[in-house]
């Protein structure tokens, strides 16, 4: 899943846009970074709870499960330590997890029903980017303004997508590859400007046809796991380059910047007959251009959001409570506790 900044809410510093989302910022105490891992698809069905993973601690804690019926195929993206999510299976529905009171707020419904669809942010406004409606396959935008708390049109994509890779980068969103309305797969990557709301097709597209990909930014380039491959894109030499595949190679991927590195969490193992879902955690060092294992997660699973964000280590929220899971240990039995719902 992409991931946005626009800096934290309180006593951290706020970046601007163009530097918050081309050079990844470093924090100190008495912040920490983690990756947060949404519902997802499990061997005996869809999961709604939500786990933290800390890499300095390589452990795992359980937050207030998702507040809607299990569902997948939704959207996530976080802004410093607040985490949304839209959309979903025939759903209009967007969410906002409050860490502070470990709470989610419902927010207002989008102008359309979407799954499969890109959700990225850009200064303070949140935008959904093409996806699924049961029916056709999307080419409209929407903005969702924080003040307002309401969402309005915000143009369309030149070619209409599901399941591609998304991220936001500077004040654009990429959207790579994806599947298009006569259901063909392609390599095509499309930029969205939020500066005018128009769209255009990059002349260098992916290396490969994919979908399903997942996408991050680390410093200035981004970097994109898929069906086909490891990849990563400089904007700045408009280049595209083959990297390394994973120990593991897998698809459905979840990817988030943690301490300057790139961790994979889960996935399918690419081309298994058994054993499909993957608990596998792997680490790529853009310094070393190489990949190393990092542990498991406690369930094999794939398909789920994941989003990076700050929190703060004095504050009262469940992440620093119990329920803490080592990397390499047991899963926790201990069923996430019914989630708190209020209105934005």
């Amino acid at each position: 899943m992409a991931l946005c900044y626009n800096g934290i809410r309180n006593n951290v510093p706020y970046f601007p846009l163009h530097q918050s989302f081309t050079v990844t910022p470093r924090y100190t105490y008495p912040f920490y970074e983690c990756a947060i891992l949404l519902g997802g698809r499990l061997l005996d069905g869809l999961s709604n709870d939500v786990e933290c993973y800390r890499s300095d601690l390589q452990e795992f804690s359980r937050l207030r499960e998702l507040p809607f019926k299990k569902r997948n195929e939704f959207a996530a993206c976080a802004v410093g330590d607040e985490i949304f999510v839209s959309g979903g299976l025939r759903s209009s529905e967007f969410w906002k997890y409050d860490p502070t009171f470990d709470t989610w707020l419902r927010g207002a419904h989008m102008l359309v029903a979407r799954r499969r669809h890109a959700m990225a942010v850009v200064d303070h406004a949140i935008y959904v980017l093409g996806g699924f409606d049961e029916v056709t396959v999307l080419d409209s935008i929407e903005k969702w303004d924080r003040k307002s708390n309401k969402w309005e049109e915000a143009g369309t994509l030149t070619i209409a997508v599901e399941n591609m890779g998304f991220v936001a980068f500077g004040k654009f969103i990429y959207l790579l590859g994806g599947k298009n309305s006569e259901e063909i797969v392609t390599n095509t990557v499309q930029c969205f400007d939020t500066g005018n709301f128009s769209c255009s097709v990059l002349h260098k597209s992916l290396p490969v046809q994919d979908m399903c990909l997942s996408a991050c930014v680390l410093d200035n380039a981004i970097y994109v796991v898929g069906l086909e491959g490891f990849f990563r894109y400089i904007p700045a030499q408009d280049e595209w380059e083959l990297l390394p595949d994973m120990n593991l190679p897998r698809d459905f991927v979840s990817l988030a910047v943690l301490d300057q590195k790139l961790f994979a969490f889960g996935g399918r193992r690419r081309g298994a007959k058994d054993n499909l879902y993957s608990d596998a955690i792997e680490i790529y060092d853009p310094e070393t251009n190489s990949w190393e294992t990092a542990g498991t997660m406690p369930v094999r699973m794939y398909s789920y959001g994941c989003v990076r964000v700050l929190l703060s280590q004095q504050r009262g929220g469940t992440v620093a409570a119990t329920n803490a899971v080592a990397v390499a240990g047991n899963p926790s039995n201990t069923a996430g506790s019914t989630g708190h719902m209020r209105n934005l």
